[in-house]
């Protein structure tokens, strides 16, 4: 019988005859047997894990099986592992101020966290920065300052004549604004190897992504059914018992060969694992015969009968393969 015949399609399979037949190779990251069915490629299905499983709100992550996830943004103010916890938004900690600098004594003066001071009210007839100080009272025409003329890149400011400003955000990425200023957003990021992971995409916690390498042929990440690790499809390989042989290798539905499964008796012959009978050649002494070689019954001859005597022939009377001296 073929492999078609069989229905296998990947691996060894006896030909029914005593003979082994190669019935081909699976592509990886299939594997003979892999998916469960013997003589057949496949694998095991890897099951991703969501962001939510992974308790990860923000910034990139891996699923576990080779692929990526997008887990949200962050608010304004924030970025992804601000506060200090990878793949969470937050802000890096932050002490507002609680009075205005020396010598300002009206408006808003921001107080480095996002937030304002009071600094007080003029008097009548006066204005805040009206005699040119900002956040001073004065007289006379106060000129507002502006987040390009102070030459700032985020949060708010004062103008110098009682309001305040909120300049747009400038940070790049990775950065949060602090008091004014972009900083380093507080993150350390995650390792591949310190977050166990081996292979396929992992979010660093940080907002980025890290790549934490591929698997060898025959198998994937997550294949084994531990996301992140590579593994191969598992295949459990049959026994001699398993297969009901009694003798020879046959294949196993995994790719290879059983053990010798054991020997047939004298008279029979292996084939596909299960002993058959044999012809059975007969002796010299089952044909009666003396002399010369007689047929075995099994498509060959026996050994040599043995010889006669002088003045005997090999079937010199009546009876082949019998000496005798000849017709009386």
């Amino acid at each position: 019988q073929t492999c078609a015949q069989q229905n296998v399609a990947c691996g060894p399979a006896g030909d029914g005859c005593g003979g082994t037949l190669a019935c081909g190779a699976c592509v990886a990251p299939d594997t003979c047997g892999g998916g469960g069915t013997t003589g057949q490629c496949g694998h095991p299905p890897c099951t991703p894990i969501t962001c939510a499983q992974q308790g990860v709100t923000c910034g990139p992550a891996g699923d576990g099986c080779g692929g990526s996830l997008q887990c949200g943004t962050c608010p304004l103010g924030q970025t992804c592992g601000g506060g200090g916890v990878p793949g969470t938004c937050g802000a890096p900690a932050c002490t507002p101020a609680t009075t205005c600098p020396a010598g300002m004594n009206c408006g808003q003066y921001p107080d480095g966290c996002g937030g304002v001071v009071n600094c007080g009210v003029c008097v009548t007839g006066q204005t805040c920065g009206g005699g040119g100080a900002p956040n001073v009272c004065g007289v006379q025409t106060c000129t507002a300052a502006t987040c390009a003329s102070t030459g700032t890149p985020c949060g708010p400011i004062s103008d110098g004549c009682g309001l305040i400003l909120t300049c747009a955000n400038t940070c790049a990425a990775g950065q949060i604004c602090t008091n004014n200023a972009c900083v380093p957003n507080g993150c350390t990021p995650l390792t591949c190897a310190g977050a166990g992971i081996s292979c396929g995409p992992l979010g660093d916690g940080c907002g980025g992504l890290l790549q934490c390498g591929s698997c060898a042929a025959g198998q994937s990440c997550g294949g084994g059914g531990t996301p992140g690790q590579c593994g191969g499809p598992a295949c459990t390989p049959r026994n001699c018992a398993n297969l009901g042989a009694m003798c020879g290798q046959v294949a196993d539905g995994c790719g290879g060969l059983t053990p010798d499964c054991g020997a047939c008796s004298s008279n029979q012959a292996c084939s596909n694992g299960a002993c058959q009978t044999t012809c059975v050649p007969r002796t010299c002494a089952d044909a009666g015969a003396n002399c010369g070689r007689v047929a075995d019954g099994c498509g060959g001859l026996t050994a040599d009968c043995g010889t006669c005597v002088p003045g005997e022939t090999c079937g010199g009377g009546t009876t082949p393969n019998v000496c005798s001296g000849g017709i009386k």
